[in-house]
């Protein structure tokens, strides 16, 4: 029994509820959506998204080492103790230089000539350069005149030859996308916010191309995407879930699949959550595919809430000082993330996302 067309919420193979669902709750087949009606902030932060930036031309993303002769700063990923108290430094370094040479498996160049601040969120994927990568974590980069560098893992094992010079050049499916309008699904997401690892991040990557029979000569994420075998199945899911899901009243989502909780992502305001929903939503629709099993209850929506609001676990803290302010919430159970910008007073948090641990 298909949705598409129906005004049910609730498709049929999904098991009773007891008590029924609220019908806040969006769920098909083995998904449920619960929207998060308030944002992190009352106003919203002065920001433009990659997908917009790379199809104005003023993101360029490249191959580090692809400006001849350019020796540039690094600019420190962290900040001091002092500057916020509760937490030591996660990442972080001294202000270095460095000369070019040549690419980098994990770390990419990115020039931001808009003249706005630009928001970067973990998973978001980088199409083209010499391999496919996503990004490793949230950020925010303010307009730049020289490269920085970008933390990126690969999502494309099999490849180190130059497709592109810049990412999102691409032809095809994948091009007419724009080269940051995938998002890994929540598993590889995880693998990057949780694990940090790049082990981790292919290891993801071979488990779902195998998954959804769209394992390839290279090994890429994106085949998940733009392959004939995963099409279909996504267009109904993504049909159904986008014509219930109310986009324009929320500022966030937290997803269940197979009837459990395993993500939150939201933002600033209404606003900035719909530009970034409809790769969002192919995300959590990929992953609902490749983890197909046993169907149990959905969670209940203040189930939901309870995750997305929940903050227990150890607290620890990165940023770049008067820019930005990345604070990890780790416990047994889950990871949480949250960014804000610190170049308007008071600060805007921009973007917290959520993963529960596996």
């Amino acid at each position: 029994m298909s949705l598409i067309g129906s005004g049910t919420l609730l498709v049929a193979l999904c098991l009773a509820q007891k008590p029924p669902l609220d019908d806040r709750v969006v769920a098909y087949r083995n998904i449920a959506l619960y929207p998060i009606y308030a944002g992190l902030s009352s106003r919203p932060a002065d920001i433009i998204t990659l997908d917009e930036g790379i199809k104005q031309g003023t993101i360029v993303i490249t191959e580090t080492g692809n400006t001849p002769g350019l020796i540039r700063s690094r600019p420190s990923g962290g900040v001091s103790r002092s500057q916020y108290q509760g937490g030591a430094g996660i990442g972080g370094s001294r202000p270095q230089f460095r000369q070019n040479g040549g690419a980098q498996v994990n770390t990419l160049w990115l020039t931001n000539s808009s003249g706005k601040t630009l928001l970067l969120v973990a998973g978001e994927m980088l199409l083209g350069g010499q391999q496919d990568r996503i990004v490793q974590k949230d950020g925010l980069i303010p307009p730049t005149k020289t490269p920085v560098d970008l933390a990126v893992f690969c999502v494309e094992h099999g490849r180190w030859t130059a497709q592109s010079t810049q990412f999102g050049g691409l032809g095809g499916a994948a091009g007419r996308a724009g080269g940051g309008a995938f998002a890994a699904p929540s598993g590889g997401r995880a693998a990057a916010v949780v694990k940090a690892s790049q082990t981790e991040v292919w290891s993801n990557v071979a488990t779902q191309l195998h998954k959804l029979g769209t394992d390839n000569s290279t090994g890429t994420y994106r085949e998940n995407y733009v392959s004939q075998k995963t099409q279909p199945a996504m267009e109904e899911y993504v049909n159904v879930l986008m014509a219930h899901f109310p986009v324009r009243q929320a500022a966030g989502v937290v997803v269940a699949i197979n009837g459990k909780l395993i993500w939150m992502d939201r933002f600033d305001t209404r606003g900035t959550f719909a530009k970034y929903w409809p790769k969002l939503l192919k995300s959590y629709v990929l992953e609902a595919m490749s983890e197909s099993g046993p169907r149990s209850r959905f969670p209940s929506y203040r189930e939901a809430m309870s995750f997305a609001d929940s903050r227990d676990g150890k607290a620890s803290f990165e940023g770049e000082e008067g820019v930005s302010k990345l604070t990890k919430v780790e416990s047994d159970l889950s990871v949480l993330y949250e960014l804000e910008d610190l170049q308007s007073s008071p600060g805007i948090m921009v973007h917290a996302n959520k993963v529960a641990k596996r």
